[in-house]
Parts: C-alpha cells; sequence; structure tokens
C-alpha cells in the first residue's frame, strides 16, 4: 500500500499537505458521518496512511544496474550453481 496514493499526495507533498489531505478524507470518510458499508475499512486505511508518513514512509528506490550486477554476480559465481561433488561447498573454482 502506497500512503501517498491513499491520501491522494504527491510524494513530496510537505507536512502541512499531508494533514490537510488527512483531516479533509478523515471528515468525508468518518463512520459516524459517512454511513456506507465501507466507511469504517476506509476510515482505518486512511489512519494507517497517515502514521505511515507521519512515521517517516518512504518508497523503496527503484533497483539500479548495479543492483542487477551484484545479483547477476552473486548468483553465477557461487559454487551452488556449479553441481560437482569432488570439490568442497563454499569455495569458488580454482
Amino acid at each position: 500500500m502506497n500512503p501517498y496514493e491513499v491520501l491522494g499526495l504527491p510524494l513530496t507533498a510537505t507536512r502541512k499537505q499531508i494533514d490537510v489531505a488527512y483531516r479533509a478524507k478523515a471528515k468525508r470518510y468518518h463512520p459516524d458521518i459517512n454511513t456506507a458499508a465501507e466507511a469504517n475499512a476506509r476510515m482505518a486505511r486512511i489512519n494507517e496512511a497517515y502514521e505511515m508518513i507521519t512515521k517517516g514512509w518512504r518508497p523503496a528506490p527503484a533497483p539500479t544496474l548495479r543492483d542487477a550486477e551484484v545479483v547477476y554476480a552473486r548468483y553465477y559465481t557461487s559454487v551452488t550453481y556449479f553441481v560437482d561433488a569432488t570439490r568442497p561447498i563454499g569455495g569458488f573454482w580454482r
């Protein structure tokens, strides 16, 4: 769940924008005001999103080419990739 999408905010939103968006959504979907069946669930999601943002949640950065190279190197240089019963497990080819 992306809490910024739940509150309808861009990732660059300021604290004031976050508070204003939270209050607007809370006012609209609060179970005491909104009698819809999904009002409780939606308000719980709004509260969770607000809490995540205020505690410093940020989306994970997109993977880079360097990340892919590291994964590739770890996979293809590991002994477990090569099946050879005559060599000890845990070392590289010599």
